[in-house]
């Protein structure tokens, strides 16, 4: 009975995983299908980890949204709670009290039974789930350091804009607008040239000169300096924002220009 109805809800069209969460955020057990990329986990597990912290400990059923995905959170007591992932909240999830109830009266063979299934849809993957903590599973990449090579190819304004705006794009994602706005100012160095970059309220990037000319050694140098600074920053609030925007924020090209 009990493997069937954990059954259901993972063959749930649009469920994405669960998160179990033990001994007041100390232990947390993260099941996933194999749409979720490795990197996404160790960081999704930050996030709603910190979501579930910032909500009042006496509301017991809340969603949020979180890398895109939507989160059904229910907080059995103060030693256990669920979270059901899934790819939009518009996914109808059978009744989250019968899972609760499973949950309460065999923690032990409810995990082992996610774990199962999670095991049996990435087999052949070489992925495999454990238990996870609040603490980063993995160090996030390396914020690249400053020195910077003379790119191989001419570097343009345009191709900065470009980089800036795809950077900043990814962290608005995760700090949010105001934050990254915020950060990208403060960071920016005593370069004039530099401030030619602008940010608008959408959050776009824009440059307030030629972006068709080509952007020499010196202004590259600074232009790195400034984009280190801030990402090092926002990564206080979000350790995997350099692999994020390693993963999913910059073309090889643009890479190329940074290194």
């Amino acid at each position: 009975m009990s493997q069937r109805i954990i059954e259901s809800f993972w063959n749930l069209p649009g469920f994405v995983g669960i998160a179990i969460i033990t001994k007041i955020e100390e232990e947390l057990y993260f099941y996933v299908k194999p749409q979720v990329q490795d990197w996404e986990k160790p960081a999704l597990t930050q996030l709603m980890s910190q979501s579930i912290a910032k909500t009042h400990p006496k509301i017991k059923y809340f969603e949020f949204d979180v890398m895109g995905y939507h989160a059904f959170t229910l907080r059995i007591s103060p030693t256990l709670k669920f979270i059901i992932l899934t790819q939009t909240d518009a996914v109808k999830l059978p009744s989250l009290n019968i899972l609760k109830e499973l949950l309460e009266e065999d923690l032990q063979s409810s995990i082992a039974n996610f774990d199962a299934l999670a095991k049996k849809s990435i087999a052949g993957s070489g992925t495999s789930q454990s238990l996870l903590t609040n603490r980063p599973a993995a160090k996030p990449t390396a914020i690249p350091t400053q020195t910077v090579k003379e790119p191989g190819e001419r570097v343009t304004v345009s191709d900065l804009v470009n980089i800036l705006d795809r950077v900043t794009k990814v962290a608005s994602k995760y700090i949010g607008k105001k934050l990254t706005a915020s950060y990208l100012e403060s960071n920016r160095p005593s370069d004039e040239w530099l401030r030619n970059f602008q940010i608008k309220e959408s959050g776009e990037i824009a440059f307030a000169a030629k972006t068709a000319e080509p952007v020499s050694s010196d202004r590259l140098n600074s232009f790195k300096s400034w984009l280190v600074a801030f990402i090092k920053q926002a990564a206080r609030i979000f350790p995997y924002l350099p692999t994020v925007i390693d993963q999913e924020g910059l073309n090889e090209r643009q890479k190329n220009i940074l290194k």
